[in-house]
């Protein structure tokens, strides 16, 4: 049976209620852990609220129209609904690729059996007006965790659990080349480019040799052009450092901390990562822009992955945001365990 709520019907699921009220507490958490309260997300947060009164009432999850959806958001804008909800969804409606393998392993570390996800439908039908409802996802069986234990066990040794909290949009002059889901996939014209700029690199850096070269040479004739060529030199080895860098130790890494100029002004800072593709499915390698974050066990804070600099050189480590110096843990990118480490 159909269930109408003005002009709004009943969601198809095929999950029992408690799955449903599972999924969406879920994520209910995992926007509590983000902490980012700008309007889209408090809009979903406002959502997810609606929707557990509903299953509290009893009643099944539903479609949402954008005048619904605007009045559970609440703004305070000159604008129709259908324009303010377009705005929205320009983060909501990339919610899944940013975030949904971050909800995943926050699903398992607490115990959850699902998660969900917004999604838009078109208007099912000539002139009827697209509509809106929370997609519940349950986790494959022997997937979750229970939280009581992994609470105990990081509490007593220190432990944390990465998790890939959000896939990183980069910077706009990258977005022709890097899809927010995928990030670089190495195949094709995109590793040919890879390439080129590696081929450049080199490139900028024989230029810069052949004009020390030739400032060398004209030393004897002009006393000033012995400087003039070592500060060329200084510079084009300071601009083929800062291009090669990053990309020589996510090489050797497979990760490491991403430039900023390459992210997104909005994003924070964030890992580059590479990932091997597998060769008996035909998978490319690709990089994405990926952000590693754990609760902290020590004092509950948030754990970011971060350079370990000249305390620990050569490898990623994960701070606290309130107790940087002394709640340090390491990196295992296979596990995404990590432990306290000390200098």
């Amino acid at each position: 049976m159909t269930e109408t709520i003005g002009n709004q019907a009943a969601a198809p699921t095929a999950e029992p209620a408690g799955t449903e009220q599972d999924a969406l507490r879920c994520t209910q958490a995992f926007l509590g852990y983000l902490s980012k309260w700008t309007q889209p997300y408090k809009l979903l947060a406002a959502w997810l609220a609606a929707d557990l009164q509903r299953l509290d009432e009893k009643k099944s999850l539903t479609y949402y129209t954008a005048e619904r959806l605007f009045q559970l958001g609440e703004p305070r804008v000159k604008a129709t609904p259908t324009q303010w909800l377009a705005q929205q969804w320009k983060v909501l409606g990339g919610f899944a690729a940013e975030h949904e393998a971050g909800l995943i392993g926050f699903a398992r570390q607490k115990g959850f059996s699902a998660y969900c996800l917004p999604v838009k439908e078109t208007g099912r039908g000539a002139g009827n007006p697209s509509e809106y409802r929370l997609q519940v996802k349950v986790l494959p069986a022997g997937e979750t965790v229970l939280p009581d234990a992994q609470t105990s066990v990081g509490m007593a040794d220190g432990r944390v659990h990465y998790i890939a909290e959000s896939i990183v949009r980069p910077a706009w002059f990258l977005r022709g080349v890097f899809r927010h889901d995928m990030g670089l996939v190495l195949q094709g014209w995109r590793k040919a480019l890879f390439i080129g700029y590696w081929l450049g690199v080199g490139g900028f850096s024989l230029l810069g040799l052949l004009l020390f070269l030739l400032g060398s040479q004209q030393a004897a004739v002009s006393p000033g052009a012995w400087l003039q060529s070592l500060s060329t030199l200084a510079i084009v080895g300071l601009v083929v450092w800062l291009a090669a860098r990053p990309l020589i130790r996510l090489i050797d890494w497979r990760i490491t901390s991403a430039p900023s100029a390459w992210l997104a002004l909005s994003e924070e800072p964030a890992q580059m990562e590479l990932i091997r593709g597998r060769k008996d499915l035909g998978e490319a390698n690709r990089i994405r822009f990926v952000r590693y974050s754990a609760p902290c066990p020590l004092c509950g804070n948030k754990v970011y992955l971060r350079e370990g600099g000249r305390q620990f050189p050569n490898r990623m480590v994960g701070r606290c945001e309130e107790n940087p110096a002394e709640h340090v843990f390491s990196f295992d990118r296979v596990s995404l365990l990590g432990f306290t480490v000390t200098q």
